[in-house]
């Protein structure tokens, strides 16, 4: 009856359909109560939790295929903490839409769906097997496509919309065959059972089938986790309420596929961890470059997302999985408050009259926080988080991802993850401080912002209490703490690796004296490329044009050396179907057809000279039958 009570327990976000059905009342404190019974039984089981526990209910599939097929949810520490803050996240978005979303006709349905959503992405967390987790992941694309397209009174949204489900549904295909060839190849047990690993059904993941099955989870994993090529969606997903984007890009939906790694960490060959290391440096390079480039507050928190994805890829391959875990957690919090905030900035600039887009361009959103008190501190120190600097959690969950590149046993596929995390780390860096002195300590000498209410406010801060370095412990220093010691995890001493950190606050500094009136000298050069954005988008044109040449001159290749041979070959291919044809018709069809008129001419003579004079017709038989037995025999 208790493991009962667990699978029923995620069918509170279905109170919200009455409420929403018969309240006349749509606004209502009352929508936070179911997801808040679930945050409270959620709670209430990691409290009273002694240690790792299975629970299960028979499946009808294990029937029909003759398996012990189960629906399993695994309940551990780190599970539940990871249930628990994306079902706490999404009830402080509740809160926040309370404010948000004050003019929505659909509010009701909104937090319906922002409730399903959080029960979804806990279902997926705490998934023992894959089949589970196979349930948790379609429902959290389908509740993800219903949230991106909510003004689906607007064209863009739905488009959007639509591209977000099409995309995660290749992933989709890549994950269900993947579990096709996982029960074929022995491997049942994880898909059925539990996420158990035997050491003899490991040795398949050297052979060519296991690494098959491997990359077939890596690129349903980078599909749901926006990584590269597959990113597009990610950028795609904040069509919708801003809200929802922070709901997106923090605990929930973009780690599923870090996630889905993590558990599945020893079906990987030495090829794909590599592999993994390779598109997450990518991934974090090119969105890292995507961030600085852009003029929108909201583009450069989604690049910030992808970049950090990307950042933990390369710690997947590296096989650090504390690490991940650590800034799966903290990235959750600063990346969540960052969004918010950022809708308290579009709303400020909304009520100064940009409208559209232009309530998110950055240089209309110069000096908005810098008198509002907290929430200007809270901004600060989840971009500081964001950054990497110390006495933060992103400080101490980042460099649990740096390999010790320095101890004479490296490997040079460590010593290219180090060089890609300590450039990610400097571009990172660079636009946090841009974004934090533009916004937050520039002068605003236009009409001065209208303050947002409290009810914006008080989700953001609370959030932001997550980017300190009190998340994971007493040390700011260290990785080893209260947090650590709850989950089970490895720690050990950081070394405080800022200086590219700084160097990128500093160029940061540099590259907007111009905006915030610091009395700073410095190069003619260095302040001509770096003074303003405009120059860094001039220079970002530069590799943009290369790359449309070189695209032209790849068509103009493929144009000359591939189609315009296939071309041909094509036309040889129709005349020659035309002599064959014109051959097949005249001339076998015409022979077979002077045989036949042969044959008929004189079957019609021989009958003739039968039905005249029988004697010729016998003496002609002889005489062909004498002839036939000479040449024969």
């Amino acid at each position: 009856m208790e493991s009962e009570l667990i699978f029923y327990a995620f069918a509170l976000p279905l109170l919200h359909l009455p409420l929403w059905a018969f309240l006349p009342w749509k606004k209502s404190v009352i929508h936070l109560i179911p997801n808040l019974l679930f945050i409270g039984f959620e709670l209430f089981l990691l409290l009273s939790l002694d240690g790792p526990m299975v629970i299960q209910l028979p499946f009808w599939l294990g029937e029909t295929i003759g398996s012990s097929a189960s629906i399993s949810l695994k309940l551990d520490t780190y599970r539940l903490s990871m249930a628990l803050v994306s079902s706490g996240i999404a009830w402080l978005i509740q809160i926040y839409s309370f404010s948000y979303l004050h003019g929505s006709q659909r509010f009701a349905i909104y937090q319906f769906l922002i409730s399903a959503f959080a029960a979804a992405m806990s279902w997926l967390f705490i998934s023992a097997n894959l089949l589970s987790l196979l349930l948790g992941w379609e429902l959290v694309g389908i509740f993800s496509y219903l949230l991106v397209q909510f003004w689906m009174e607007k064209e863009k949204p739905v488009k959007s919309g639509l591209k977000v489900l099409l995309i995660n549904k290749l992933g989709d295909v890549f994950l269900i065959s993947s579990l096709g060839l996982l029960i074929s190849y022995g491997f049942g047990n994880l898909v059925f059972d539990q996420l158990q690993f035997q050491n003899e059904n490991l040795n398949i993941i050297q052979s060519k089938p296991g690494q098959v099955i491997g990359l077939f989870i890596l690129i349903s994993a980078m599909v749901k986790s926006a990584q590269f090529p597959f990113n597009l969606w990610l950028k795609e997903a904040m069509e919708g309420p801003t809200s929802v984007s922070a709901l997106l890009h923090s605990a929930t939906m973009v780690t599923g596929g870090i996630w889905l790694i993590l558990q599945c960490m020893p079906l990987f060959s030495p090829f794909i961890l590599d592999l993994m290391i390779f598109i997450g440096g990518i991934t974090l390079i090119l969105s890292n470059l995507g961030a600085i480039f852009s003029m929108k507050i909201k583009s450069v928190l989604a690049f910030s997302t992808m970049a950090q994805l990307g950042l933990m890829l390369i710690g997947l391959g590296l096989q650090k999985s504390d690490g991940v875990q650590m800034h799966l957690f903290s990235h959750a919090f600063f990346k969540s408050s960052l969004f918010l905030t950022a809708g308290i900035l579009m709303t400020m600039a909304g009520k100064q009259g940009f409208a559209g887009n232009q309530n998110q361009h950055i240089p209309n959103l110069k000096g908005y926080l810098n008198q509002t008190g907290p929430i200007k501190w809270a901004f600060v120190l989840c971009l500081f988080a964001l950054a990497g600097l110390p006495f933060t959690s992103g400080f101490i969950s980042k460099e649990s991802l740096v390999p010790h590149v320095f101890n004479g046993s490296t490997k040079p596929i460590e010593i290219l993850a180090f060089i890609l995390i300590q450039l990610g780390i400097f571009m990172t860096s660079f636009y946090a401080f841009r974004l934090l002195i533009w916004i937050a300590f520039s002068k605003n000498y236009g009409e001065k912002p209208i303050p947002s209410n409290s009810i914006l406010t008080t989700p953001v801060l609370i959030l932001s209490l997550g980017a300190g370095f009190w998340l994971f412990g007493p040390n700011p220093f260290s990785s080893v703490g209260w947090l650590s010691q709850f989950w089970g995890l490895q720690g050990g001493w950081l070394f405080p690796d800022v200086f590219l950190s700084l160097s990128g606050a500093v160029l940061a500094w540099f590259s907007i004296r111009k905006w915030t009136n610091y009395n700073v000298t410095s190069a003619h050069r260095f302040r001509l490329f770096f003074s303003d954005l405009r120059q860094q988008e001039r220079l970002f044109y530069i590799p943009w044009k290369a790359l449309l040449w070189m695209s032209s001159a790849s068509l103009k290749a493929e144009t000359r050396w591939i189609n315009q041979p296939l071309d041909f070959g094509s036309r040889v291919a129709v005349v020659s179907g035309h002599l064959t044809s014109f051959f097949d018709r005249k001339v076998v069809d015409g022979f077979i057809s002077g045989l036949v008129l042969l044959a008929k001419g004189l079957g019609t003579h021989f009958y003739r000279q039968a039905a005249g004079k029988p004697q010729h017709t016998v003496f002609l038989a002889i005489f062909i039958f004498t002839l036939l037995t000479y040449f024969f025999f």
